[in-house]
Order: structure tokens, then sequence, then C-alpha cells
């Protein structure tokens, strides 16, 4: 059975390179022509974007992250467990000498 049998529909074949070519994969066959160019372009700056962005908060979410981490830090013991001093008697700066 062949694999290189021609394809009827070029644009057919066109969208099954796309398509594998955005899942990594090798396409089918090259033409080598301009459309080929132009979705190779594309396909790079697709990637480089969700590259960028993969990180990316919308700024309704950043807001909720900076308002979780107030709160952590102004819950009890934040301190302590931030400072992996939990358990040990805490040194206050009037009685250091005592």
């Amino acid at each position: 059975m062949s694999i290189a049998a021609p394809f009827p529909n070029t644009s057919l074949l066109s969208y099954i390179n796309v398509k594998l070519t955005l899942l990594g994969c090798e396409p089918v066959a090259a033409d080598g022509g301009a459309f080929d160019d132009i979705v190779a372009t594309l396909i790079a700056q697709h990637r480089e974007k969700e590259r960028l962005l993969a990180n990316h908060l919308c700024p309704a979410d950043s807001l909720v992250l900076a308002r979780k981490a107030l709160v952590a830090i102004d819950s009890p013991g934040y301190l302590e467990k931030l400072t992996g001093t939990i358990g040990a008697e805490p040194i206050h700066p009037q009685h250091a000498d005592a």
C-alpha cells in the first residue's frame, strides 16, 4: 500500500500539511511553493506568540493573585512560616537583654 498516492484535491493536501506542521510532524508532500513559505512563517509567528504568552495573566487574574498575596501576608503566623521559626520562642527587642 502506497502512502504517497496523489491527492486530487490540492486544498485538502495543503490543509493536511498545515495541520501536520502545527502538530510538529513532517508534511505529507511539500510543493516548495510560495504558499509553503507563507505557512511556515505564520506557524513560526504563532509558536513565538504562544511561547511569549504562556505565563501571561489577564489584569483580573493579576489583581486576584495580588490580593491573595496580601491576605497571606496579613494572616497570623506568616512570618514564622516564611522564616521557619514555627514553635521557636520569639525574641522581642525590648527583652533581648533579659
